[in-house]
């Protein structure tokens, strides 16, 4: 076998790890798209053109990896994952956090997967040492690319979340909170300020994801007119985190001082959450604030 060994499945799987691409996001009522935090911003996965030995193993340890997880093989996939693991630290090469990703369908990561076997088979010990290695690669990120390192923070956050270990959750987000301060662009740490804030909410730090909610408010506030589009995303974000805070008095004001597609996407992030919440009268007075005729007919449906 070549030492450059990559089927369709690692290639595949190697590109969504290498570049990240901003994932547009409809809502109803908008023609516009939301693009969330996740945007390129110059990541050094393929910062080099020559692989050395241990970046040519990898790949092929990562498809034996998968092919015991689809085999249900507990031992067998965390084995593979630790020797990735180990070669990933020692030439700091970050393929291993496609693990983190879900595919391009936006089905369930590779991770999601492994929990999901471990949670059924009573192991789930097995897994946690593994998420403080992935923690431990992620931090090796250089802050340039502090948006994705966030990213992959906020995911180990919360697959922490998922299997009880709250003490470790918060000390990734804090870890998360720290790569935060070096993003470019106010429209990219509003979104990180807001993802790192949902996980605290699950956590059930209300009043950390409160303070980061209104950090993120502020640098909606500094995006220029000139790009007004960008505010779309964090505007969305920001009032769904809002509306499950129960901020109602800081969800009216932040969509009073928008308008046009902006006051309709935080307008149409809030209300899916109050529906849900069964609070009906709060939802139908956001969409009543919604001027297009076809845009809050759409919503309204939605309460129907």
């Amino acid at each position: 076998m070549s030492k450059l060994y990559f089927s369709r499945r690692i290639l595949s799987s190697l590109l969504l790890a290498s570049i990240t691409i901003a994932t547009p996001v409809s809502y109803v009522g908008l023609s516009s798209s939301i693009v969330r935090a996740k945007l390129p911003d110059n990541f050094d996965y393929i910062r080099r053109c020559d692989l050395n030995e241990a970046d040519n193993s990898i790949p092929v340890l990562q498809e034996q990896a998968i092919k015991a997880l689809d085999k249900k093989e507990l031992d067998t996939s965390i084995n593979y994952i630790q020797k990735i693991l180990n070669l990933s630290k020692q030439s700091k090469n970050f393929f291993v956090l496609s693990w983190l990703e879900g595919d391009s369908n936006g089905g369930e990561s590779n991770f999601q997967r492994l929990i999901n076997l471990a949670q059924s088979k009573k192991q789930t010990p097995k897994v946690i040492n593994l998420l403080g290695q992935f923690s431990e690669i992620t931090n090796l990120i250089s802050a340039s690319s502090s948006t994705s390192k966030v990213d992959y923070f906020v995911k180990i956050a919360e697959y922490f979340h998922q299997i009880s270990q709250k003490e470790q959750a918060l000390k990734t987000l804090n870890q998360a909170l720290q790569a935060e301060r070096f993003i470019q662009g106010a429209a990219f740490r509003a979104n990180a300020s807001i993802n790192i804030a949902r996980i605290y909410i699950k956590l059930g730090q209300r009043a950390t994801a409160m303070k980061l909610s209104a950090e993120a408010e502020k640098f909606i506030q500094q995006i220029p007119k000139a790009s007004a589009n960008q505010k779309e995303s964090p505007l969305f974000n920001l009032a769904q985190v809002y509306a499950q805070l129960g901020a109602d008095s800081q969800l009216q004001k932040l969509i009073s001082t928008q308008s046009g597609n902006a006051k309709n996407a935080a307008i149409n992030g809030a209300v899916p959450v109050y529906i849900n919440a069964k609070k009906l009268d709060l939802a139908e007075t956001m969409i009543k604030q919604v001027k297009a005729p076809e845009q809050n007919t759409l919503l309204l449906g939605q309460i129907a």
